[in-house]
């Protein structure tokens, strides 16, 4: 009998501080490689990032205690924060304090990569909030 690996999938949305258009598009994959290195330092595996210019999506896989995510997490908002502020050359870049974490089992987790995936295509339908509001009742977290 084959054994079945149920391991989480997170799916985690930064948001800009002030929903701020920030993120320039050819930013994308300078700011995937700093995220996954990031990621890949502290034991997991990024599965895709993508993002519109007011947020970021992640994908990856979960295995370690919360402690080390929350770690993760904040590491990364604070790389990326001194990228993009190099970037932008004037320092007012900040990510939102409230960072969501949805956890997806490996079937939802499909589903999701592809909608992290079509970011673009799924913003010329639905503004962001619309979007979120669709990740929260996937996810049965509360009602909106």
């Amino acid at each position: 009998m084959n054994k079945c690996n149920y391991a989480s999938l997170l799916h985690t949305i930064f948001e800009v501080d002030e929903r701020e258009t920030f993120i320039a598009p050819e930013w994308e994959n300078s700011l995937d490689k700093i995220i996954s290195e990031i990621m890949s330092d502290y034991g997991y595996t990024c599965l895709i990032t993508r993002g519109m210019p007011d947020h970021i999506h992640l994908l990856y896989q979960y295995h370690l205690n919360m402690e080390v995510l929350y770690d993760m997490l904040e590491n990364i908002k604070k790389e990326t924060t001194k990228w993009i502020n190099k970037q932008l050359k004037n320092g007012n870049f900040l990510w939102k304090t409230f960072t969501p974490i949805f956890i997806l089992d490996n079937f939802s987790g499909g589903q999701y990569y592809e909608k992290i995936n079509m970011q673009k295509e799924i913003h010329q339908k639905y503004a962001f909030f619309e979007e979120y509001k669709m990740i929260i009742e996937d996810n049965a977290l509360f009602d909106v």
